[in-house]
């Protein structure tokens, strides 16, 4: 499956703001945790982030490498300079 690049950047993005928006609502917002809860689910919150930036990239390492072209011209036998 081919994806667009705005598909590309908005998956990003998403896995960016998930990442700020969880510890902004760890940190931030007034419940009552204890600092060890906080701390374990920023790590999760860590570990997720990698998780979709890892699949991102292998996805759109994949469809890189579906779009590569083979190098070699496939046009000589119609080239007149015999090069």
């Amino acid at each position: 499956m081919v994806y667009s690049r705005t598909e590309r950047i908005v998956n990003l993005f998403s896995a960016i703001l998930v990442l700020i928006a969880g510890f902004y609502a760890i940190f931030f917002i007034p419940m009552r945790i204890s600092t060890g809860l906080r701390i374990f689910l920023g790590i999760l919150i860590i570990i997720y982030f990698f998780f979709r930036i890892r699949y991102y990239l292998r996805r759109v390492r994949s469809e890189n490498n579906k779009e590569v072209v083979d190098k070699d011209d496939h046009n000589k036998i119609l080239d007149k300079s015999g090069n």
